[in-house]
Parts: C-alpha cells; sequence; structure tokens
C-alpha cells in the first residue's frame, strides 16, 4: 500500500513538471488569430487579429523566450481571404511544440485562408 501511494505521488509530481498547463493559474491553452485585413500591432485575438504570419509565429516565439519551452498548447487561427506573402513564409525546428504543447495552424471554421505568393501582372497584353 506504501509503494502505490508512493507511485500515484510520484506521477503527479512528475505531470505537474512535465506539462504545467494543466496546474491552476496557468492557460490552459493560447490562442492567435490572423487576417488579411488585421494589424500586427493588435495583440492577436479574435476581434483584433494580426496581420500577418510571421507576427503570429512572433507571438509564439515570445511565449518560448524564458527557457524555450511552452507551459501549454498553441494554436494559430488564420481568418478566410488572401494573405499576400512577398517572402516564404519560415518556420523553423525551434517554431514547433510537443506532444504535450503542440503549435497548431489552422482555418477558422468554415473560412478558407488563401497564402499567395503571386504578384499580379499589370499592363498584359497577349502577343498574338
Amino acid at each position: 500500500m506504501r509503494y502505490t501511494i508512493a507511485a500515484v505521488l510520484s506521477t503527479l509530481t512528475f505531470l505537474s513538471l512535465v506539462c504545467p498547463s494543466r496546474c491552476p493559474g496557468l492557460p490552459r491553452e493560447f490562442t492567435f488569430y490572423v487576417s488579411p485585413s488585421g494589424n500586427d500591432a493588435s495583440p492577436g485575438t479574435v476581434r483584433k487579429p494580426f496581420k500577418s504570419l510571421e507576427r503570429a509565429r512572433d507571438a509564439v516565439r515570445a511565449l518560448k523566450k524564458t527557457d524555450g519551452r511552452l507551459t501549454a498548447p498553441v494554436t494559430v487561427i488564420l481568418r478566410g481571404g488572401v494573405y499576400r506573402l512577398s517572402a516564404p513564409f519560415e518556420l523553423l525546428p525551434e517554431d514547433g511544440g510537443t506532444a504535450e504543447c503542440p503549435v497548431t495552424y489552422a482555418a477558422y471554421p468554415g473560412e478558407t485562408p488563401v497564402l499567395s505568393g503571386g504578384v499580379a501582372i499589370k499592363k498584359w497584353r497577349s502577343a498574338m
């Protein structure tokens, strides 16, 4: 019986250290929103989304700034519309999460975000 109680206490202590997001007072999940009509000076909320994927990625990086680890899962929600990219959007290994605290990029339910690196051609005319 003593060993069972000790094992349970050890397991609970281990879980609280491995994923502190389960601790009271810490967020259970972080969510950032991005919209083509947003503003990168905004807080990244559903009502005041970021404008760029880079700003959202940097917000996720800031969560890891103190010790390089996340304390809760992170979701970046892309609202519908066209995101004009002037350069490739890069995610590096350090931009990822863990099995316990993953980083997920997803579309807002029912909306379709389009990431476009294309450039509109002006004054185009047929060669024929």
